[in-house]
């Protein structure tokens, strides 16, 4: 393919190159757009940018680059064609916004080879809703060491060019010419903008260049590449501005500053430069950049391809590439790590033999949930002091209605699916077990039905320990401002198994998505069904046996953490007495309502009546804390008592 309109072959045959421009179809840079819609690629042939839609695969727009005013028309520039002198480079997206570098290459308008010349200059664009923007620019008319020390070689950028003009070493085995490409771009978390410059000369040659150029001595030599990086901040009203001598925003570079290498006097970089060892850094290749670089937030580094990076543990390979990492507080190196080396066949030596730079970082997991709630006013959303359910089952089916996750709510009622509990090749009926044989997660924009109440919802109704609940209205399913707090599951929406159910797609990108909700209608009323009056005999018992059972729902089998059953205790309010209520030594380990008979005494006969009160435990207190779902409740059984004696007939008056 190419890095460039005027990539050159290298045709080995009776000593000739072939120079021809390939490059029709060549990329510089792709990028994708912050939602992961859109493709942005640059072509090198035809200098512009292309939007391709991911979804679609079609080039949804091509759009021109904006022409810096300040870089002069190539005078050869055909008509309806963008301008020779302007070539694109780079692209990056930070916080949305689409990026792309430009160079002024400043051919046929520039000086003689070797001497620099003002209209050399490199740019950064940023491109937003149909906007293009400068947001920063440098000279590249600055001072630069040659590009190996000791020896006869120009380090200086010099404008571009199409024919054979080398700078070769007599009597060696290398050559340069320096022409300055902004090839990539990248942000730091702190906003900082490195730029990196390749030299297109290590495009134009490679390892053993056959050259016909009558200024080299040996028949074939290997092309040296000499890119650089620099760095610009942001000033206090939030222009971008280049580094100088070493110093940067509100950074200071630990060696660059003063060094005669970079603008004004040093870089901020200076780690970028040929260092056998960690310990003994080597000037003899003072600038190795090749252009390529990327930056993972968080880590205050940014990673560069290069040639020749050092640092080998054993030995020390030249003409080999890699990657180098430098530190963004003070532009020093901190590690190093080769991928080809001297001698590997088919490599590049020192010109440019590594591509771009892409941090392969995983999408982020996914987790969806998160809340089955009592609504107890019946509105659909989540009010204060409304509580959470907890036992309720929550499966998760993909789109072939394929069962990849069950959980069930707990903790106050939150549910979760994510990388602990869902599998998408499959899980059990319980979902312990994954079929792959480890839990995956789930995947990206992708559709899924979440489905409450395996085994405990029928007739409209949840069924569990903790009472028997249908589903509130819906207020704004998935719509509104409040789609944290609100019901997504209306009452009459059932899948095929006549289960509530919500549907629902992935995040294309990967994040957390908390709002898929069920709100639940609670009756918390615990009654009592209420026999008739009682005519009693003067020993005669009020049987209590059926009431402390008839309790909807049944709350008899609910028991604490700890083992303590829930109750339900009488009183009266007369002076009879209970028996068989068991809550003398520790009212809260007594038997569930024990109490199987009341005695009226005396007292309660001569009234003619008495109240008995049955009262439930309140849930929401230690030791249930069941979701803190229900108040106390207390029912009452009045009895109108008959005075009757019993061993008299006829009627005896008692």
């Amino acid at each position: 393919a190419g890095n460039d309109p005027h990539l050159y072959a290298n045709l080995k045959a009776e000593n000739e190159i072939v120079w021809d421009d390939i490059g029709k179809l060549g990329l510089a840079d792709i990028e994708l757009s912050a939602d992961g819609q859109t493709l942005w690629a640059v072509n090198l042939f035809d200098r512009r940018l292309y939007e391709i839609s991911v979804q679609g695969g079609n080039v949804v727009q091509v759009h021109d680059f904006i022409r810096p005013l300040d870089c002069p028309a190539h005078p050869n520039t055909p008509v309806g064609e963008l301008d020779y002198n302007i070539r694109p480079g780079g692209l990056a997206v930070e916080n949305g916004v689409l990026y792309y570098t430009l160079t002024c290459t400043a051919e046929n308008i520039g000086a003689a080879p070797g001497v620099p010349t003002d209209y050399l200059a490199a740019y950064v664009y940023s491109y937003e809703n149909g906007v293009h923007q400068q947001v920063a620019r440098t000279s590249l008319d600055y001072a630069r060491l040659p590009v190996t020390s000791g020896r006869t070689s120009l380090g200086t950028w010099n404008p571009w060019i199409t024919n054979e003009t080398f700078l070769c070493n007599n009597g060696d085995d290398l050559a340069f010419y320096p022409q300055p490409w902004a090839f990539d771009i990248g942000f730091d978390e702190e906003g900082y903008l490195v730029l990196g410059l390749a030299d297109r000369f290590g495009d134009q040659t490679g390892a053993n260049y056959l050259s016909g150029n009558n200024t080299c001595t040996n028949g074939s030599f290997d092309g040296v590449a000499s890119g650089d990086v620099l760095v610009f901040a942001k000033d206090n009203n939030g222009n971008y501005v280049v580094e100088s001598n070493g110093v940067v925003g509100n950074r200071t570079s630990a060696t660059g500053v003063g060094t005669g290498q970079g603008l004004n006097g040093g870089e901020f970089l200076a780690g970028e430069q040929y260092s056998p060892t960690q310990t003994s850094p080597n000037v003899n290749h003072p600038e190795i950049a090749l252009g390529p670089l990327a930056i993972q937030k968080g880590r205050d580094e940014v990673i560069l391809a290069v040639y020749d990076p050092g640092f080998r543990l054993a030995g020390d390979n030249v003409n080999a590439g890699g990657l180098i990492w430098l530190d963004l507080q003070d532009g020093s190196r901190t590690r190093s790590y080769e991928l080809y080396e001297n001698g590997d066949a088919g490599t590049f030596a020192k010109a440019a033999g590594i591509g771009d730079i892409e941090l392969m970082c995983a999408l982020p997991p996914l987790e969806i949930g998160n809340y089955v709630w009592c609504d107890y006013n019946v509105n659909g959303l989540q009010d204060a002091g409304e509580d959470g359910i907890d036992g309720i089952t929550v499966q998760l089916y993909d789109r072939n209605d394929m069962l990849v996750g069950v959980t069930s709510t707990a903790n106050g009622g939150q549910y979760y699916f994510n990388g602990t509990n869902v599998d998408t090749t499959g899980v059990s009926s319980s979902g312990a077990t994954p079929n792959s044989g480890a839990f995956t997660g789930m995947s990206h924009n992708t559709t899924y039905t979440i489905v409450f109440g395996d085994g405990q919802f029928s007739g409209g109704m949840f069924t569990t320990s903790m009472g028997d609940f249908g589903i509130t209205p819906v207020a704004d399913a998935n719509a509104n401002a409040d789609d944290n707090i609100d019901s997504d599951v209306a009452p009459g929406s059932l899948n095929a198994n006549n289960l509530p159910f919500l549907t629902i797609t992935t995040d294309l990108i990967g994040c957390a998505v908390h709002t898929y909700d069920l709100g639940l209608n609670c009756n918390c009323e615990f009654e009592v069904e209420l026999g008739g009056d009682q005519e009693l005999c003067a020993t005669a018992a009020i049987d209590l046996t059926t009431y402390a059972n008839a309790f909807t729902p049944s709350l008899s089998t609910i028991t604490a953490a700890d083992g303590t059953p829930f109750r339900a205790t009488w009183t009266t309010s007369g002076t009879g007495t209970f028996n068989g209520m068991d809550l003398d030594s520790d009212p809260m380990t007594g038997d569930y309502a024990t109490a199987t008979t009341y005695t009226p005494s005396a007292a309660d006969q001569a009234a003619g009546q008495v109240m008995l009160t049955l009262t439930t435990d309140d849930l929401r207190q230690p030791p249930f804390n069941y979701g803190k779902l229900c108040e106390p409740d207390s029912d009452d059984v009045m009895y109108l008592l008959l005075r009757v004696d019993c061993g008299t007939f006829p009627w005896g008056g008692n």
